[in-house]
């Protein structure tokens, strides 16, 4: 028998109106995602974000005990409701908001959809054989186009991930796998390297000629884009279907029509990816001869501790999408007019955002920062507690004027940074102690990802995601994933130099730690 459907009318700004089908039963938010209209909600709709706002203008949507949480009486009167927790019971018609555009970084003109050129060029010709590295993140994409023969770099493009829609973290793009959206998530994650390739490669002379591809990532990204089964990733043993490299071609793959050989890096576990293995060897991590730590702070603070003497623990905190803008109220990501500079003195205000836009949110470097001011100047107290003047509220960064939004960090938002801070902390504090090492006999903190570039040390330091003692240790890599895969394809790392990292690596699941509630709930202090 045919189940019973209603027809959503979508409107936007940006966007004609179209018609879309939706079973009863269904969210309005998993309706939208399943006819691929662009829609984000960074918790992946469970309700917990608020991000996926609409307007009902017209039809039967009853409010949620969830939208009576979030929205006042006169929102609900106008229709206000939470797409994830809104279920149609009749035709009706909503508004969607506009979606938040990312920056990508020194992108390469508009899309051509000529021929990828891959032949080999004839004798004589005074052509350039490239290859490209790619960092496949939960958050962003990262493309390296380079010259193999010098390994001058020609391009680097950025961009989203598209599957964020599916929810900011790795758990809640699992939990979309499993409701039988793994194929769909695969095709538009295939389709829009596609398109990410042919616009990296577009403004590039007809003499060059790209030879192969290498792409790193975490485990559960790289289960997403070969369409595999992500039922066991999401609980205890987390049994991957293969941590092993993957020696394919980009037709076989279904991303290009040419056969370009792809090779996918191997991982170490099923939260510890081949980006992160990838930096470790790059650094040489398992040959140093003194303790040294490793972090790449995202969505997940991936991390790895070498005793000195060859062992690497390696572990994933879930930080959760605060320390990029992540369920937070006034979050975004890093995209111009992005506040990501803060200080406070008194009375006064000075922020910066990046390229110095008119202010439209903050991002990850600049909630760290907002959270350190307010605690240095005494707004917020050690608990985490905002001042009663701004409990209610929140404290206001940009004042609401005509034409501009309030930009403000609300007593959630901090709650989110120390849950964030403390997961951080905690494996920190856990790994020292499985290896019997000190805070204070770790000789450097290698800090990865372009976070790192930008996150202000003393700050971070100063509400506990790092240690006090290791503010003058940290060096900042840069994406070193991006920048190890690169090196193995010009063949400066070997096979060899990975399976020996590999090796060395022992896993630690902090939810088998016993201790990690008790020290956790010590972390969440901002001292």
């Amino acid at each position: 028998m045919r189940k019973e459907e209603f027809v959503i009318t979508v409107e936007s700004k940006s966007r004609l109106a179209e018609n879309i089908l939706c079973e009863k039963g269904m969210s309005v938010y998993d309706a939208l995602l399943q006819c691929g209209i662009p829609f984000q909600a960074p918790c992946g709709g469970n309700g917990t974000c608020t991000g996926c706002k609409i307007v009902v203008k017209n039809g039967a949507i009853p409010p949620s005990d969830r939208d009576r949480q979030v929205f006042t009486q006169e929102q609900l009167q106008e229709g206000m409701r939470l797409a994830c927790k809104a279920y149609p019971q009749s035709d009706c018609t909503i508004l969607v908001p506009e979606q938040e555009k990312f920056k990508a970084v020194t992108t390469c003109g508009n899309e051509e959809q000529k021929a990828v050129k891959v032949s080999t060029p004839k004798d004589g010709q005074q052509d350039i054989l490239v290859a490209l590295a790619i960092d496949l993140g939960t958050t962003t994409i990262v493309y390296k186009l380079f010259d193999i023969l010098s390994g001058n770099d020609l391009a680097v493009f950025s961009t989203v991930n598209e599957q964020r829609k599916y929810g900011a973290d790795v758990i809640n793009r699992i939990q979309a796998s499993n409701r039988g959206l793994r194929e769909k998530m695969a095709t538009e994650l295939k389709e829009q390297m596609r398109r990410d390739i042919h616009n990296l490669l577009a403004e590039f002379s007809d003499g060059t000629f790209l030879q192969k591809i290498g792409l790193c990532g975490n485990t559960v990204m790289i289960h997403l884009l070969m369409g595999y089964s992500c039922e066991k990733l999401g609980i205890y043993p987390f049994e991957p279907v293969t941590l092993s490299g993957i020696n394919s071609n980009t037709r076989e793959l279904g991303i290009l029509k040419e056969s370009i050989p792809f090779i996918i890096m191997p991982g170490i576990s099923a939260y510890i990816g081949g980006d992160v293995l990838m930096g470790l060897v790059l650094l040489s991590f398992d040959r140093c001869s003194e303790p040294t730590f490793f972090l790449d702070l995202g969505t997940n603070g991936e991390m790895a501790l070498n005793d000195g003497k060859g062992h690497i623990l390696v572990t994933s905190a879930p930080a959760g999408p605060a320390f990029e803008g992540g369920n937070i109220s006034c979050g975004i990501g890093s995209v111009p007019g992005a506040i990501e500079k803060v200080n406070l003195n008194r009375e006064q205000i000075c922020i910066r955002t990046i390229q110095d836009q008119v202010p439209v949110g903050i991002c990850g470097s600049g909630v760290i920062e907002t959270v350190y001011e307010l605690r240095k100047e005494k707004i917020i107290d050690e608990m985490g507690l905002l001042q009663d003047a701004y409990f209610e509220t929140g404290f206001s960064l940009v004042k609401q004027e005509k034409g501009r939004p309030q930009i403000c960090m609300t007593q959630k938002d901090i709650r989110e940074v120390q849950m964030a801070k403390s997961a951080i902390a905690t494996a920190f504090e856990i790994l020292l102690e499985r290896s019997h090492i000190s805070r204070e006999e770790i000789v450097r903190v290698y800090l990865a990802g372009g976070f790192g570039y930008h996150i202000d040390v003393h700050k971070a330091a100063g509400i506990g995601i790092f240690p006090n003692e290791w503010e003058n240790r940290v060096i900042a890599t840069g994406n070193t994933a991006l920048q190890g895969t690169k090196e193995f394809l010009m063949g400066n790392i070997t096979e060899e130099n990975i399976n020996s990292c590999k090796a060395a690596a022992e896993e630690i699941y902090l939810s088998n730690e016993k201790e990690f509630e008790e020290i956790y709930l010590q972390n969440m202090y901002l001292k």
